[in-house]
């Protein structure tokens, strides 16, 4: 199955709006700018582009790690 970056950043979002994220859409794209090794820019310029699996799976861990509770670091 292939994923495009908004995809998982609306998977991201709505994740985090479920853990009571202030800004949920802000905080998926900087997760995943950070798992996929690249600036929100980019992901904000090529919402249609597929991801890869591994990154997809790190950013996955990710977001899973601040269901828990753990903060996010800006």
């Amino acid at each position: 199955m292939t994923t495009t970056v908004n995809q998982a950043i609306t998977e991201g979002s709505r994740r985090l709006q479920d853990a009571g994220d202030p800004d949920p859409r802000r905080t998926a794209r900087t997760l995943l700018g950070h798992a996929l090794g690249c600036d929100t820019e980019t992901l904000i310029a090529h919402p249609e582009e597929s991801i890869e699996q591994t990154g997809y799976a790190d950013y996955l861990t990710l977001l899973a790690r601040i269901e828990r509770g753990e903060p996010v670091q800006h």
